[in-house]
């Protein structure tokens, strides 16, 4: 199941050092140090939320042709996906129409260890290692080497140093055959003004998928679960 950053605390381990990630040669596995806390990192916090956490390709509901194509869509990406191919980058200038929520469906699918975070979440913390003694190894790692990630709303508040950021973490989950998938508003010929270093290597690390229903998916399902 997918293991999402929240804000529930873990206690320090020395082993890991807190990035909850252990490398064992090539591998890179949780550290046994979540089954002592929460299994959540403790250093990020995410509004993607515990909605999220079930998401389940099987049991979704399409509620148009658009969104249905897209889980049809999703369902041979999983079938079809291993290491070292690519990962997906979904668009739209719709919110609310299932591109975090179709992209926790696979990973939960696919089962492999991973993570979830809101890009400009991902950005502050690592901003903040610069008034702390806080290592920013120690957020790189947790991200650019969990065998699946998720980064979550990329937006067009990226600066030099989230474009060099991110360039690095897709460099090093290119090399490891790693699984991202990332969701964004952009076009991205947009996204690109933002981080033109980034998006030469996002594009050749994800299929680009416009998703064009224009119902708000997010709603339409937190009324059925009230």
């Amino acid at each position: 199941m997918t293991q999402y950053i929240s804000d529930a605390p873990l206690p320090d381990c020395t082993v890991c050092r807190n990035v909850r990630f252990v490398m064992i040669g090539e591998n890179c596995v949780q550290c046994r140090c979540i089954t002592r806390g929460t299994p959540l990192l403790k250093f990020l916090n995410t509004t993607i939320g515990k909605f999220y956490t079930t998401a389940n390709i099987d049991t979704l509901t399409a509620m148009d042709d658009e969104q249905a194509k897209m889980l049809g869509y999703a369902e041979r990406f999983i079938n079809w996906w291993e290491p070292h191919k690519k990962g997906l980058y979904l668009w739209s200038i719709q919110t609310g129409n299932g591109k975090s929520l179709i992209s926790a469906g696979i990973l939960n699918k696919l089962a492999l260890p991973s993570q979830a975070i809101e890009a400009s979440i991902l950005w502050d913390a690592m901003r903040s290692t610069y008034d702390s003694d806080e290592s920013l190894k120690r957020y790189f790692n947790a991200i650019a080497y969990v065998p699946a990630l998720l980064l979550d709303d990329l937006g067009m508040s990226n600066t030099e140093k989230t474009d060099e950021w991110l360039t690095d973490i897709l460099n090093a989950r290119i090399e490891r055959g790693a699984l991202t998938i990332v969701t964004s508003n952009l076009h991205p010929s947009e996204l690109k003004k933002a981080s033109p270093r980034a998006v030469s290597r996002l594009m050749a690390h994800c299929h680009p998928i416009n998703i064009k229903s224009k119902i708000d998916w997010r709603v339409s399902l937190s009324e059925k679960m009230k």
